[in-house]
Parts: structure tokens; C-alpha cells; sequence
């Protein structure tokens, strides 16, 4: 409420339409009175597309977030470090004056960063030890219906103070980090901690980004169908091996799009890692067959795994099985597969997709 801002919203419009404010709904409405902060998703999708920006965009504060071993777009650079080297030329963008805002937690990006800031001021935050923004005491709040899940809290260190901050409505360490990156956006534009905290805790999360909801039959679901890849699919297992649960584990898999080379064992990962999580789990797409020999192989049991053409199909076979206590994580690209299909099976209010679900807007459909 201090400050008007408007940030990207998901349904794809070009980047240029987005600082014009030409995002209504017939995407023909600029902004009736100019925002005082603007958040830009300005991805690295692919080699030169920071650089051709620059004769446009112009960046007060540049925020880096995590990369990862194995990230998204990877298969449409040459090296990872190629990728890295992408993501560093945000900084091209950015004014002399500017500012940097990194997760420190992520060791090679954290260090392209520092070659290539110059003399700007950099803002650090992350889970470890000497950052500016920190995450401590990170835990799941077990808030929901009979002891279920419901968010995350933690405490957050920053310049000024240490705050209390609880997210509602997202689980895992990903939610966290982007509180911390917003964190770190308010240090920068002089908000104090109480407020910041404050403000991180009314935020409402976007749909398909580790979202728990409300399923049927008691279960809970754990959506995280916006898109997936090997970074955010370790997170969200992580997140499911170390939860309390009245019930089983149900891990549902799609494929993880634009990783080239190295989709084949990044895949056979998952599988292998799901099935050291997982009670049952569930597999979806053309590489479900191999993904279950991979699991199958990791020592999960033949009748544990089952493999489905399609992600209504595996919202429907799970809707024959959940009981209470049961928390589902359906894991996997809304864009490439269409995973937010298996989540609208299994909520307990599908009517409310439009709200609840990723990529709804028309432009998706």
C-alpha cells in the first residue's frame, strides 16, 4: 500500500506491452497513471536476448534469482556457463546507479554477478551465513484442516532488524527465496523491516508455484504446474520427504521441457529421486515408461508406479484412490503438458480453477 506497483502478469504479453501498460483485456489499456515501480520478468530464454533489450529497457534495480545445475533453457545454449553468462548481461540493462539484488545461495551466478557489477551497490540474500537478507529458522506450518500443511515461517534478517514472517498458502524453500528477493527490493527502496515482513505476509502467491490446496477426499494437493525443471523439482521432493503426513506420499511427474542434452539423465534423476519420496507414483508423458524402470530399479515397488498418457488421466485414477491424510505433489509444465489439468481433478472446489490454477487467462487457453 506505500508504493503503486504493477508487475508482469503470466499470460505471455511481450515485455514492451508490459511497460507501455498495454495489458488489459483486450490488451489495448495503457496505464492510467504511471506506476512508481514497475517488476519486469525479464527472462534468458535464449543467447543475445539480454543484450537486444538494452536499446529499450533501462533497470534501476536488477534481482537475480537462483540458476541451478540443470535450469530451464538450457538446451538453447551451448554450456551452462553460456546460460550464466546470459543471465549476467541483465546487468547490461541496468543504470550506473543501479542496484544489485542476488541469491548469494547460488555460488557460480553469485560470482558472475561480482566480475560484472562494477562499482554497484550489491544486495545479497539467501539461507547462509553472511548475506544481508537471511532466512532462519525455516519450517512448514501445519495450520491446514486436521494438522495438514498450510505454509511456511521463518524469521528474516535484514539491514534494520529481524522480523517474523509467515507465507500462507506455499510450501518449500522457493516461496522463501522469493520473499527474500522481494525482501531485499524493499531494503532497497527504503521500506523498514516491520512493514516489509508485514507485507511479505499478506502476499498472495501466483497460482502453480508450490501452492498447497484444498483436494478431495481430505487429501491435500501441492500444485507446482507452472513449469518445472531439475532445480524445482529437487525443491519440491525435498519439501515432500521432510513433511508430516497423516497419509501417504503421491508424487505425479510430467516431463520438464528445454533441457536439451541433458533431459535424458535429468528425467532419469527425478525418477530416481521421487521414488526414494514417493508412496505411489504416478508418471505422465512420453518418457513415463522409461522414468519407471528408472524407479522400478531404485528399488520402488512394481505396483507402486504407474504410467499415464495424459494428466486428466492421472487426476482420474487418483481420484478413485485418495483418502484422508494423503498430500499429492503434481510436479510439471502447464505449457508443455498441461499438468494444471490433473490438479483441477483433484481440488476440492474445481469451479474456482480460474483463481486457483496456472495459465486459466485466455491467452493460455
Amino acid at each position: 500500500g506505500r508504493h503503486r506497483v504493477r508487475a508482469s502478469p503470466e499470460d505471455g504479453i511481450s515485455l514492451p506491452r508490459v511497460v507501455l501498460g498495454l495489458t488489459g483485456p483486450r490488451r489495448t489499456r495503457p496505464f492510467r497513471r504511471y506506476p512508481e515501480w514497475l517488476v519486469l520478468e525479464v527472462g534468458a530464454s535464449r543467447p543475445g536476448a539480454m543484450r537486444a533489450r538494452r536499446r529499450w529497457l533501462r533497470l534501476d534495480v536488477a534481482v537475480f534469482t537462483r540458476v541451478g545445475a540443470r535450469p530451464p533453457h538450457l538446451g538453447a545454449f551451448s554450456s551452462r556457463g553460456r546460460l550464466l553468462s546470459e543471465k549476467g548481461d541483465l546487468l547490461s540493462l541496468l543504470e550506473d546507479d543501479g542496484i544489485v539484488v542476488v541469491n548469494a545461495d547460488d555460488e557460480d551466478l553469485a560470482e558472475v554477478v561480482r566480475k560484472r557489477a562494477g562499482g554497484r551497490r550489491r544486495l545479497s540474500y539467501g539461507f547462509r551465513p553472511g548475506v544481508d537478507v537471511r532466512a532462519l529458522d525455516v519450517r512448514v506450518d501445519y495450520a491446514g484442516p486436521e494438522g495438514g500443511p498450510s505454509g511456511m515461517r521463518f524469521r528474516i534478517e535484514m539491514p534494520g532488524g529481524s522480523e517474523e514472517v509467515r507465507l500462507p498458502g506455499v510450501l518449500g524453500r522457493p516461496p522463501v527465496y522469493a520473499a527474500l528477493a522481494g525482501a531485499g527490493v524493499g531494503v532497497v527502496a527504503g521500506s523498514p523491516p516491520a512493514e516489509i515482513a508485514d507485507a511479505l505476509s499478506r502476499q498472495a502467491f501466483r497460482p502453480g508455484r508450490m501452492r498447497v490446496l484444498e483436494g478431495i477426499q481430505g487429501a491435500v494437493v501441492v500444485d507446482d504446474t507452472w513449469n518445472s525443471s531439475p532445480v524445482a523439482l529437487d525443491e519440491a521432493l525435498d519439501l515432500m520427504s521432510e513433511l508430516v503426513t497423516r497419509g501417504r506420499k503421491v508424487v505425479v511427474l510430467g516431463e520438464m521441457l528445454g533441457l536439451g542434452d541433458v533431459a535424458e539423465e535429468a528425467h532419469a534423476d527425478a525418477a530416481r529421486r521421487a521414488a526414494a519420496v514417493a508412496d505411489l507414483l504416478f508418471l505422465v508423458g512420453t518418457r513415463a515408461d522409461a522414468m519407471s524402470g528408472t524407479a522400478r530399479a531404485a528399488g520402488m515397488d512394481a505396483g507402486s508406479v504407474e504410467c499415464l498418457a495424459a494428466p486428466v488421466g492421472a487426476g482420474d485414477r487418483l481420484r478413485a484412490i485418495l483418502r484422508p491424510g494423503d498430500v499429492v505433489l503434481v510436479e510439471g509444465s502447464a505449457a508443455g503438458w498441461g499438468m494444471e489439468k490433473a490438479v483441477q481433478r483433484l481440488i476440492r472446489d474445481p469451479d474456482r480453477a480460474g483463481d486457483l490454477l496456472a495459465r486459466q487467462g485466455s491467452a493460455w487457453r
